[in-house]
């Protein structure tokens, strides 16, 4: 999560949420995760799609993750997120 120039990154370690604040802009922090695994959601947020829990709509789109964290996915990427998760066989 965008923090304005540092991120907020979110993890279980042996099953309890972490939370870690690094001196970096989200956009420079994504670029060290593998797209195969992370997402932008949304222009505050990227998501490791391998954590998530359920993809809920309900007028607009919010993913529920492991961590019990709910995050938004902006109307624009909608449709790119689901046609991603699709492509990774994890919906249909």
């Amino acid at each position: 999560e965008a923090k304005g120039f540092y991120t907020k990154v979110c993890f279980l370690h042996n099953g309890i949420k972490r939370e870690i604040l690094i001196s970096k802009l989200l956009t420079h922090a994504a670029r060290e995760y593998s797209a195969d695994y992370f997402f932008r959601v949304h222009k505050s947020y990227i998501v490791n799609t391998r954590n998530l829990n359920a993809m809920i709509k309900h007028g607009s789109m919010t993913l529920e993750m492991k961590t019990g964290d709910i995050i938004p996915v902006a109307k624009r990427r909608v449709s790119e997120f689901i046609t991603y998760m699709q492509s990774k066989q994890v919906i249909e």
